[in-house]
């Protein structure tokens, strides 16, 4: 579909710098429908160009923040599809992707606000894929906090983002997460650990080990062990 969307809409304009600046508009008109906005961020994330950058942090930065709460408990098939169809069009979250994309360090400042937005757990994922990418330092005390996220999904990729960087002070809040209800973030959190590589880790490791029925996570802690 949105193969077929740029075909109608960017086909008549041969010159690149036209496209750019087409999507560049589409992008920044709030008057247009979500959805449109939102492809065309994705499209200038491949796009390498002056101005791209600057366009897109505006966007990041004044776009009003959609309020894309979690729900709670198992998630129906209604609720599943409505967090999608909000998510693609939440026009913040894939600006903070596409900067990510581009390497705009320029924007650092602003992904570690957005990494931490209370309402909107998207832009809270797209900002944290983007600064785990960079492996930045400035984004270590923003992913100790993010250990606690509610999304299962930032939890784990928030300690994935503490193995990159390396730093042995987050070695206790990682071992915190041994006892996450979540079998996935206790697996990441043992591989952490193991990147960690402090000493202290390897007797609650061993501890777990005794008491873990989850595959995943034992195969991780027989890893890690071994």
């Amino acid at each position: 579909r949105e193969a077929a969307l740029w075909g109608v809409t960017l086909g008549s304009l041969a010159d690149p710098a036209d496209r750019t600046s087409y999507l560049m508009r589409l992008a920044a008109d709030r008057a247009l429908e979500a959805q449109l906005r939102a492809d065309a961020v994705r499209a200038l994330a491949g796009v390498k160009e002056e101005g791209v950058v600057e366009g897109l942090t505006r966007i990041l930065e004044h776009e009003p923040r959609l309020a894309i709460a979690l729900p709670s408990g198992p998630t129906t098939e209604t609720q599943i599809m409505t967090l999608r169809y909000a998510q693609a069009r939440d026009v913040a979250a894939w600006a903070a992707g596409a900067l990510g994309q581009l390497e705009a360090r320029s924007a650092l400042p602003l992904l570690l606000r957005t990494a931490e937005d209370p309402n909107d757990f998207f832009l809270r994922l797209m900002s944290i894929e983007s600064l785990v990418a960079w492996n930045v330092p400035e984004a270590f005390p923003m992913l100790v906090r993010r250990l606690e996220d509610p999304l299962v999904e930032i939890r784990i990729l928030a300690l994935m983002g503490v193995a990159r960087l390396g730093d042995r002070q987050a070695v206790d809040p990682v071992l915190a997460r041994l006892s996450d209800q979540n079998p996935a973030v206790r697996a990441q959190a043992v591989a952490t650990l193991g990147v960690l590589g402090d000493p202290k880790v390897r007797q609650p490791l061993e501890a777990l080990q005794q008491q873990e029925s989850d595959g995943g996570v034992r195969g991780a802690l027989e890893a890690v062990l071994s």
